[in-house]
């Protein structure tokens, strides 16, 4: 942890509601301004569409859980993302409702999650719909409609950005302590069962999925792959 050339790691989980998570130092996303004050853990969950309709239609996934992890130190962010499959263009909207009101209405809504979406439709009915919920801020619908002229069909992903971060005093405390597994630190026990706490309420059982990575399941990187040096928001 005292090595300032630390870029952080990354785990790409296939399935599940979140499929990508990144441990970075949190100064910078191109990992040169030093010194580096806090390490962050980022989960983002319902990247994709369908993964988007899966995370709100899941039962086992409480609402009142999933918020709560606020109160448990974790920043939860709504991410609203449009995107036409896994090339760019890509835009990210401001959402202006609370994290409250943005689960509410994708949970009692799904049927305004929509995949392959005409911009007609988009630009008409569905964004008056999410305008006047206060999902999506008017001053950016024409950015959007900008941005993808060019397409007919667009991908709406209604997914979250799940933050947790420690000071590296904090840090590099739990990283000279054993942790609770063999060969590992209190800070790699500590990160573990943040990532645990988060799947959890959201349906997913981290040990299962850590064991498939350690094995080298195909797609699915081990937790030491170095992160992409354009850093977690470029990647998705």
């Amino acid at each position: 942890m005292k090595d300032e050339r630390f870029r952080g790691h990354y785990m790409h989980i296939p399935t599940g509601h979140v499929s990508k998570i990144y441990l970075i130092p949190s100064s910078t996303y191109d990992f040169q301004d030093l010194p580096v004050e806090r390490i962050r853990l980022q989960m983002f969950a319902a990247l994709t569409t369908e993964a988007a309709r899966q995370f709100y239609c899941d039962r086992r996934l409480k609402q009142k859980a999933f918020l709560a992890l606020a109160d448990q130190g974790w920043d939860l962010a709504p991410r609203l993302v449009f995107r036409v499959g896994d090339a760019p263009p890509r835009f990210e909207a401001r959402v202006p409702a609370d994290a409250r009101t943005y689960f509410s209405f994708w949970r009692r809504n799904p049927r305004w999650l929509r995949g392959r979406v005409s911009k007609e439709y988009l630009a008409g009915t569905w964004a008056s719909k999410l305008v006047s919920k206060g999902i999506l801020d008017p001053a950016q619908c024409g950015g959007v409609f900008t941005l993808f002229n060019a397409y007919d069909h667009i991908d709406v992903c209604p997914g979250w950005h799940l933050s947790f971060s420690w000071t590296m005093d904090e840090a590099e405390w739990l990283d000279i302590r054993r942790g609770d597994r063999p060969r590992w630190t209190s800070f790699v026990t500590a990160v573990a069962e943040k990532i645990k706490t988060a799947c959890a309420v959201m349906g997913q059982d981290f040990d299962d999925l850590l064991k498939s990575a350690i094995q080298g399941a195909p797609g699915v990187a081990a937790p030491g792959a170095p992160a992409a040096r354009a850093g977690p928001n470029e990647a998705i």
